[in-house]
């Protein structure tokens, strides 16, 4: 839930970023709030990082943390695509959700990142 909200406020924070369409003049700016439906939303922690030289059994203890985790980030984003169809949102709620969106990739990616770079690890620290 933590984890959650962190992300939520980062999207509030760093949202006006996304906030001027560079085609229209400067008075058309929109506030972005994430919409409070969002909320129910949650993703879960990543997975801890996985510990340098970790052994096989490490690795598929690691294997399913990630596609647990990826689990959830799919379970995130369609509960955000759920709030999409919300009559009464905004441009600035739509923004907020593409952030919010946005961000659970990005984390997913890292984390599938991480875990390949350790299986790369592992493979070229123990050759067939």
């Amino acid at each position: 839930m933590k984890y959650a909200l962190s992300m939520l406020a980062m999207a509030v924070f760093t949202a006006p970023a996304f906030a001027q369409d560079l085609s229209a003049p400067p008075s058309d700016l929109v506030e972005i709030v994430v919409p409070d439906l969002a909320a129910a939303c949650e993703l879960s922690e990543p997975p801890a990082a996985i510990e340098d030289g970790a052994g096989y059994d490490a690795l598929v203890a690691a294997q399913g943390d990630v596609k647990s985790f990826q689990t959830s980030a799919e379970a995130y984003r369609e509960c955000l695509d759920g709030v999409r169809d919300a009559p009464d949102l905004t441009e600035g709620n739509e923004i907020a959700l593409n952030a919010l969106h946005d961000q659970s990739v990005d984390l997913e990616e890292q984390v599938a990142g991480r875990f390949n770079e350790a299986v790369k690890a592992y493979k070229a620290a123990n050759p067939d």
